[in-house]
């Protein structure tokens, strides 16, 4: 072999050894469809251009299965706000990224419509926003010592400094549901990291009243969370009973009030929604029940058809739910009652005299909603996106939140004390006069006046 022969040889060896490390390249950059990656340092890592596949696709996908996207968000402003994202994934990472996908998708105002990673950490400690402040009621046995104490600070941020960044990737309708969502949010490290509240990802700091700053960091298991409740309150109220129940019923000591909890709009395997219902009413129509106690303050709503048998009861007893004055129905709901819970509710409020309490629902009346999903080729993100409108009544059209009748925000100290101040009030029934309480105007008057809240 002469000199130029070698010298062909060599050139089409490099050629060829090009082809392939391009080939690899080209790979790694677009066709690699992984649900994550994770470097020396702990941190998840895609490419930009599998980021950017992950936007189009999220860009092409969500307007097309969602039947109106763009009904407050313009689709000019949606495709802007995405290539913006585009521009600037260079200089982010992961977090920082999942975070402003959060925010592309909760501006686009639908409740039911959000985006979220493939895995979520939750930090060993479990707040709760009374009305009076955001306070641990539950930790792990590392920081046991934060339980019943309040947190006036994340990172350098007040609670509602705090609050104002976390709704910005909440998908929702209404304050109500963000006071539901914000104590699980500041919870999420990678989320304040994205959102700039906290300096790393695996925890945070927390000011904590009498205390001072603390910084909380993730464990390998928050199952064992130890309950500020489990261990004051007792007995323990009806409202912390049973919660791991989809549904159940007793009957108050003095027999006269049936109370009824429905957690979660789901069958459950040991007996089904229609049979427990049934009992319900059969033992009622046995006894001298008089008051009906409906608490749904927790049901963040799933499938309509398991409260089918409780509507038809309704339905058909029109003199005990309507016209009967010895007869009183309660329905207890809360910043947590949403999507199904919600429908459930305005049906209960168009076919009886039913008196509702407590706080307004984290969903609202009429909205998109029978959810379906899909995910992100690359990344894995998670989509969840409304299929339907719909429209329970048209009375509550514009209304953001369903309003009880009767306002009852819970204190830490009524909660530390094992105070249940909706049931006493229910109970103490002095409070209405039902001789000349028209719910329904009054009702009409209070929803009116909270239109635009």
């Amino acid at each position: 072999m002469n000199s130029l022969e070698k010298r062909e040889v060599i050139i089409n060896c490099l050629l060829i050894l090009t082809v392939f490390l391009l080939s690899l390249l080209s790979c790694s950059e677009n066709s690699n469809p992984v649900s994550s990656r994770i470097n020396a340092n702990d941190t998840i890592i895609f490419t930009k251009n599998e980021w950017k596949e992950d936007i189009n696709y999220l860009a092409k996908e969500l307007p097309a299965r969602h039947p109106d996207l763009f009904y407050q968000l313009s689709e000019e402003e949606f495709n802007k706000k995405a290539n913006w994202i585009k521009k600037n994934l260079a200089k982010w990472g992961y977090n920082k990224i999942v975070v402003e996908l959060m925010k592309l998708v909760a501006s686009v105002g639908d409740e039911h419509t959000s985006i979220s990673p493939q895995t979520i950490n939750f930090l060993p400690i479990r707040p709760y926003l009374f009305s009076d402040g955001m306070y641990i009621v539950a930790a792990s046995n590392s920081y046991q010592d934060l339980i019943g104490k309040k947190i006036s600070q994340v990172g350098n941020l007040s609670i509602e400094e705090t609050r104002s960044k976390i709704k910005k990737v909440v998908s929702h309708s209404n304050k109500y549901w963000i006071n539901h969502t914000l104590p699980q949010y500041i919870c999420i490290p990678e989320i304040l990291f994205g959102l700039d509240i906290t300096k790393n990802d695996n925890g945070s700091i927390y000011n904590i009243e009498d205390v001072g700053p603390i910084e909380i960091t993730l464990e390998n298991d928050n199952s064992s969370l130890i309950y500020l409740h489990d261990h004051i309150a007792n007995p323990l109220p009806l409202y912390l009973k049973n919660n791991n129940q989809n549904y159940w019923y007793t009957f108050l000591e003095d027999s006269t009030f049936g109370y009824f909890q429905y957690n979660r709009c789901r069958e459950m395997d040991t007996i089904s929604m229609e049979e427990c219902i049934n009992n319900f009413w059969d033992s009622i129509q046995k006894s001298d029940v008089k008051n009906i106690i409906l608490d749904m303050r927790r049901n963040s709503g799933g499938s309509n058809r398991p409260f089918y048998q409780f509507r038809k009861i309704i339905y058909n007893n029109p003199f005990t739910f309507i016209r009967d004055d010895a007869f009183h129905f309660f329905v207890i709901i809360g910043r947590r009652t949403f999507s199904a819970a919600v429908n459930e509710c305005i049906f209960i409020m168009q076919y009886s005299k039913a008196i509702f309490l407590g706080e307004p629902t984290g969903g609202k009346p009429n909205h998109y909603g029978a959810c379906q999903s899909f995910t992100l080729p690359n990344s894995q993100m998670h989509v969840q996106h409304s299929t339907k409108y719909i429209t329970p009544h048209n009375f509550y059209t514009n209304r953001k939140a369903l309003y009880p009748d009767y306002k009852y925000e819970m204190t830490f100290e009524d909660y530390k004390n094992g105070k249940a101040p909706i049931i006493n009030a229910i109970l103490d029934s002095s409070y209405v006069n039902f001789d000349t309480y028209d719910v329904f105007q009054e009702r009409m008057t209070a929803s009116n006046s909270n239109i635009n809240e």
